[in-house]
C-alpha cells in the first residue's frame, strides 16, 4: 500500500513541476516528461501493477487538464507503465545505467504513441521532423532529469523499505533454518 501512495504522492508532485517550473525551463524548445519518469522509474523497480497505477494518475491528470477527450493519455501512460513494469527483472539497487537506459527507451515508444494518436490520425505524417525537433531533445532532457528523480524514489524507497538485517553468524542462521 506503502508504494501506491508513494506513486500518488509523486506523481502529483511531478505533475506539479511540470506544469509549473519546467513549463519555463525548455532548452531547445521541450520539456522533460516529469510524468513519464515517475512512471516509468516506478514501474521498473516494482513491477506492471504499480507502473500501470502510476500510469493510471499520470494519465488522468494530464487529460483532465490538457485534452479534450479523457482517456487517451490514461492508456498511453498505463501501457508504457505496464511494458517498462514488465523489465523489473532488470532492476539492481546498485545500478544506474539500466533504469536511464529503461527511461530512454520508455519515453520514445511513448512519444511513438502520443505521435500515433495526437498527430497521425488527423493526417500530419512529419514524422522525421517531429522525431528530431521534440522526441530526441526531450528524451534526452527526460533522462538527465530523470536521474535524479530515480536517485530520489531509490532513496525513499530505502527508508520506506528498509533492508533486511542479517544475523552476525550466517552459519547459525543457515543451521536453524528448515
Amino acid at each position: 500500500m506503502k508504494k501506491y501512495i508513494s506513486a500518488f504522492i509523486m506523481v502529483v508532485i511531478m505533475f506539479v513541476l511540470q506544469t509549473t517550473v519546467f513549463e519555463y525551463l525548455r532548452p531547445f524548445g521541450v520539456a522533460p516528461n516529469l510524468i513519464l519518469a515517475v512512471t516509468t522509474i516506478f514501474a521498473f523497480m516494482y513491477g506492471p501493477k504499480e507502473g500501470m497505477f502510476a500510469g493510471v494518475v499520470s494519465g488522468f491528470l494530464v487529460d483532465v487538464l490538457y485534452n479534450r477527450v479523457i482517456g487517451v493519455s490514461i492508456i498511453l501512460y498505463s501501457v508504457v507503465g505496464y511494458i517498462t513494469g514488465t523489465t523489473r527483472n532488470l532492476y539492481f539497487k546498485q545500478d544506474i545505467y539500466v533504469p536511464m537506459a529503461v527511461l530512454g527507451l520508455s519515453d520514445l515508444l511513448f512519444n511513438f504513441f502520443y505521435y500515433i494518436c495526437y498527430f497521425l490520425m488527423r493526417g500530419k505524417i512529419e514524422f522525421f521532423t517531429y522525431l528530431k525537433e521534440v522526441i530526441i531533445p526531450e528524451t534526452i532532457y527526460t533522462i538527465i532529469i530523470g536521474t535524479f528523480i530515480y536517485l530520489f524514489v531509490k532513496w525513499m524507497d530505502s527508508k520506506f523499505h528498509p533492508a533486511m538485517k542479517y544475523p552476525i553468524n550466517i552459519k547459525e542462521f543457515e543451521d536453524n533454518d528448515i
